[in-house]
């Protein structure tokens, strides 16, 4: 199903835990809360009143956090159902907010800007703790570990950098994209980082050593997004040259390519909680809901849906069969 969801580009998309709803952030200034199986709009967040190109849900998905663009500088965190805003405006940034991430326990969160700073925020009080200064330029794409201790933060400076996120200690430098990288993520089982980035490649990392594993290319323009499977074993990637493509981590080959829908950049990619389907963004302004066919699921639909032709006498008597039970 494609959604017209903006009339500007769509930068970020994020699922609700029920699968059924998501919310995007787009550069028309505004958040919108939207219902993938019927395609309407549910809600609208207001306040930030600049351009949006960071989002942040909660695990409960319970409560919304995004910043604004260069006009405010701000960051603010709403109650996903009723549209209320539930903190003041987090300030302190000095540049655009570009990206957001909230810790699996609900109970912090992490921005990015333009100018390489991230800050540390409590959602409980919605202060801030600390902030970050190991990027040299903008920070396009924060995430955190399973457990919350670490950060992932990738930078228009090239690097993607590991910190703990309870101290800001740098805990490794990863550099190899030979460009802006525009996103990082963590491995489900936090043993490797895939970053994407300008440069049209993902690099798969050993997130313990620093060492870069493979390199996967093919895409014709810059790749904004990538993730991991849900089982490790694959990877999708969200480019400008208007594809998804779904990878194998361990021999980086390119094993299918989502085309035909998308008629601009694709932005953002994210699995939906029950691992079967993916969502798509994209500055055709439009968000995609695609059905994710995962090696199992094909090998037991064949099963279940190929036709056997009962065979001949002379098929039996050339493959040494005994004849069929009467």
């Amino acid at each position: 199903r494609q959604i017209p969801a903006h009339p500007e580009r769509v930068v970020r998309v994020a699922y609700l835990p029920d699968g059924k709803r998501a919310v995007t952030a787009s550069a028309d200034d505004t958040l919108a809360l939207w219902n993938l199986e019927t395609g309407e709009r549910l809600r609208v967040y207001e306040g930030l009143g600049d351009d949006v190109s960071s989002l942040a849900l909660s695990p409960d998905g319970t409560r919304l956090l995004a910043g604004s663009g260069a006009k405010s500088r701000v960051a603010l965190v709403w109650n996903v159902e009723t549209g209320a805003q539930v903190s003041k405006p987090l300030e302190g940034h000095t540049k655009e907010i570009s990206a957001a991430a909230i810790s699996p326990d609900g109970t912090g969160a992490i921005t990015g800007d333009g100018k390489g700073i991230l800050l540390v925020w409590n959602l409980i009080d919605y202060t801030q703790v600390f902030s970050f200064t190991g990027h040299t330029d903008k920070v396009n794409h924060v995430v955190y570990s399973a457990d919350g201790t670490m950060a992932l933060s990738a930078s228009k400076d090239k690097t993607v950098l590991l910190w703990d996120a309870k101290t800001g200690e740098i805990v490794q430098t990863f550099k190899g994209h030979t460009g802006n990288v525009r996103s990082a993520v963590f491995s489900p089982d936090g043993t490797r980082v895939l970053s994407a980035g300008e440069d049209r490649t993902m690099i798969l990392w050993d997130s313990k050593t620093g060492r870069q594993l493979r390199s996967f290319v093919g895409h014709t323009g810059q790749v904004w997004q990538a993730v991991f499977t849900p089982d490790g074993r694959q990877a999708l990637s969200a480019s400008a040259d208007f594809s998804i493509r779904l990878w194998d981590i361990s021999t980086a080959q390119e094993l299918r390519r989502y085309i035909g829908v998308h008629t601009d950049a694709v932005r953002d990619v994210v699995f939906s909680p029950d691992e079967q389907h993916f969502l798509t963004s994209s500055d055709d302004k439009s968000i995609v809901v695609w059905r994710y066919h995962t090696q199992d699921s094909m090998l037991t639909w064949v099963e279940k849906n190929r036709y056997r032709p009962p065979l001949s006498p002379e098929q039996r008597d050339l493959y040494h069969l005994d004849p069929p039970p009467s």
